[in-house]
């Protein structure tokens, strides 16, 4: 279903003059970020994934998962619970999440009642220091429609998803040790073998998170490696930008599990191209072969001669968690 059939040509209009042109949400909150002096450092913080398993719906499962979490002697890990895509039920419109791997579905009550334990559980553990825990969905939103070159195709289902999940976001709570955030793993998709060629593109992606925004006044990391790398012209400087650091909410904790340039390196030209800050990177240390022998441990993506950090300080940018726009809204 196109967008102008769920929201009508003059709200179609509307919305592709604020993602195309980048103007000011109709209710006056302003969708990009201000710059602000003096520099200050941001959390040198480690994206640890949880991969939400079904069995974390059942009696205090994910409870005890929170409880249990490893305490990682000097560093403060920002939690990310991913529980898979986003879905609509066919039958009765609603939505809910398919789980990664398994591809069981649940319903968006379901991620609230998970998330809550989970969160309950971490902050019941004394030994745990304080941290953010982010509710993680990704971008693979097999099949709607997403081309920048042809932004009047672009599906509206983008825009009500960020919603339904900005809205799923407020009915979770932060407690003393855990201040809660969203997060998407935004990337192209089109190399999955599961959506045989389809790809998410950067329009469709900044449609979600302003329908997020929308939504709630909540932080959502990008978690994600550099679409750009994959597809350049449906993910274009500016919407890989906009979805990590330009749009008021969003943050970004990149992917860096392999040494090639399409990793790392390619951030050189997001940072140079208006500014951003970087808390951290997302890595699975070194848990899988996706890069051949093995991926990057936390550290190599981060400090090692192929890291994050290493790489920008390389390319002039000196101790790059420092942001050339920063705003006054950020946490």
């Amino acid at each position: 279903m196109k967008m102008q059939k769920i929201i009508g040509r003059g709200r179609l209009a509307w919305l592709l003059s604020l993602v195309l042109v980048g103007v000011q949400l109709s209710m006056g909150i302003d969708i990009h970020r201000a710059s602000a002096d003096p520099l200050y450092p941001a959390p040198n913080g480690t994206g640890y994934f949880v991969y939400v398993l079904d069995r974390y719906g059942q009696g205090t499962n994910a409870y005890n998962a929170g409880n249990d979490f490893p305490v990682i002697q000097g560093s403060t890990p920002i939690i990310i619970l991913d529980f898979g895509r986003q879905w609509q039920n066919p039958t009765t419109g609603n939505w809910g999440i398919s789980l990664i791997h398994s591809q069981i579905k649940h319903s968006l009550n379901w991620v609230i009642s998970v998330s809550q334990a989970f969160i309950d559980g971490y902050n019941h553990n004394q030994s745990h220091p304080a941290t953010r825990i982010a509710i993680g969905v990704n971008n693979g939103n097999y099949p709607w429609d997403c081309d920048n070159t042809h932004p009047e195709s672009v599906d509206g289902n983008w825009y009500i998803a960020g919603q339904q999940w900005g809205g799923m976001i407020n009915n979770i709570v932060s407690r003393s040790r855990v201040q809660v955030w969203s997060a998407n793993d935004i990337e192209d998709w089109s190399e999955d073998p599961i959506f045989q060629g389809w790809g998410a593109c950067g329009l469709g992606t900044r449609l979600w998170l302003t329908g997020f925004m929308y939504m709630t006044t909540k932080y959502n990391y990008n978690f994600g490696n550099n679409p750009r790398t994959i597809r350049p012209l449906q993910w274009p400087l500016y919407d890989v930008w906009a979805v990590s650091w330009g749009y008021y909410p969003a943050f970004v904790l990149p992917e860096i599990y392999c040494t090639g340039s399409g990793w790392a390196q390619s951030w050189v030209s997001i940072i140079s191209y208006h500014g951003m800050r970087f808390d951290g990177v997302a890595s699975d240390n070194a848990r899988s072969f996706f890069c051949g022998p093995r991926t990057l441990t936390w550290q190599e993506a981060w400090g090692g001669v192929h890291g994050l950090n290493t790489v920008l300080t390389n390319n002039g940018f000196s101790n790059a968690v420092l942001s050339t726009a920063i705003s006054p809204h950020d946490p």
